[in-house]
């Protein structure tokens, strides 16, 4: 019996022995694996930060010969200038110059010589924009390629409301690239990433684009203040969608806007303000407009045009038998020519004490 259980014994602490090995064994293998992966995860993230300065420094490489081409055409042309200006003035006539005995009837002036230079210059950089790869919106739309000529003025005017300021802001970037990509480093990265690697070399500037944006605030001046801040930065927000379909860019940036102006009433349910809106970006000679609200936007024309004036954006009130059956159809209610016998536009931003109440009263794009 005693050897009986001394073999027993000498089975059971073989086998604890022979476990507590294969259990070593196993640890090893799972903290070689481990290492595997580290070592592998930590060789990738190498590979793809090589691969990305490599791509950033070929792109600056990319702006810097552009920028030297550029600068030395300049260069050649007002050399040239120079040149034609000194031959013509030591020659003291256009048809001196050419070895001419007379210049009475056909003589050229100094100037009429410089805007031939000029002209020369001038299509000499169409050629060169002619060459160049278009890409977004303004590939198939040539007017979005040819910048106009913007100025801008500002007036507000607060009305005899006595009981709070003024509740109205605005926002404009005459050179939106400039003034609000250049502004915001994450915008400015997302959209030099955007160029296509294939056309990077010979990708076209970012075409010219003019934003303006006008915020008629209700209810306290949160809502405007918010959206004079933000809009034109959730314009941008998808550089691809920014660039092929503006119009689509526009109308993401309303929703979006009111996404934040959402969030920020759910946390918190202090501000109860809304905001009707006006948006315009002028992308070359295109224009693109939307609105919500009855802010209006007027296309103005000679005073001896057979219509000197035309609005281009549709009132969204209450008021107009459109919006109030629309209001209806949707289980809201309109009294006395406001959503809910309180506001008189039917579609605006914020407002979210009323837009809670019921249905009708609705944030939407229009253009």
């Amino acid at each position: 019996m005693a050897n009986a259980e001394k073999i027993s014994r000498m089975q059971e602490e073989r086998s604890a022995s022979s476990g507590a090995e294969l259990r070593h064994v196993a640890e090893a293998e799972h903290e070689k694996r481990r290492r595997d992966r580290a070592l592998w995860f930590a060789a990738t993230e190498k590979v793809g930060a090589e691969a990305e300065k490599a791509e950033r420094v070929r792109l600056e490489e990319v702006v810097k010969v552009k920028a030297q081409a550029k600068a030395a055409a300049e260069a050649k042309a007002a050399e040239e200038q120079r040149r034609l200006h000194a031959m013509t003035k030591a020659a003291g006539t256009t048809f001196a110059l050419l070895g001419m005995d007379t210049d009475e009837d056909d003589t050229e002036s100094e100037e009429e010589l410089a805007a031939v230079a000029a002209a020369e210059v001038k299509a000499a950089e169409a050629k060169a924009l002619a060459n160049q790869v278009w890409w977004g919106s303004e590939a198939e739309d040539h007017a979005q390629r040819c910048p106009l000529p913007v100025t801008v003025a500002v007036y507000s005017h607060k009305g005899e409301h006595k009981l709070h300021p003024n509740e109205d802001r605005h926002f404009h970037a005459v050179d939106f690239s400039r003034e609000v990509l250049a502004k915001h480093p994450d915008l400015a990265a997302l959209h030099k990433a955007s160029l296509d690697a294939a056309t990077a070399e010979s990708a076209a500037p970012f075409p010219a684009n003019s934003f303006f944006g006008v915020y008629d605030g209700h209810g306290g001046s949160a809502a405007a203040a918010a959206a004079a801040s933000r809009f034109h930065v959730l314009l941008a927000s998808d550089p691809y969608r920014w660039r092929k379909t503006p119009a689509e860019a526009l109308s993401g940036a309303f929703a979006a806007l009111e996404a934040e102006l959402r969030t920020s009433y759910n946390k918190d349910g202090f501000d109860k303000s809304g905001t009707c809106a006006l948006t315009v970006l002028l992308r070359g000679h295109r224009l693109f407009v939307a609105s919500v609200g009855d802010c209006r936007a007027v296309l103005l024309r000679d005073s001896n045009h057979a219509e000197p004036f035309v609005q281009i954006t549709t009132d969204m009130r209450a008021t107009l038998q459109s919006e109030a059956r629309r209001v209806t159809a949707a289980g809201g209610q309109v009294s006395d020519g406001r959503v809910w016998g309180a506001l008189i536009p039917s579609r605006t931003l914020g407002d979210f004490p009323w837009k809670d109440r019921g249905p009708g009263l609705i944030a939407i794009r229009a253009g």
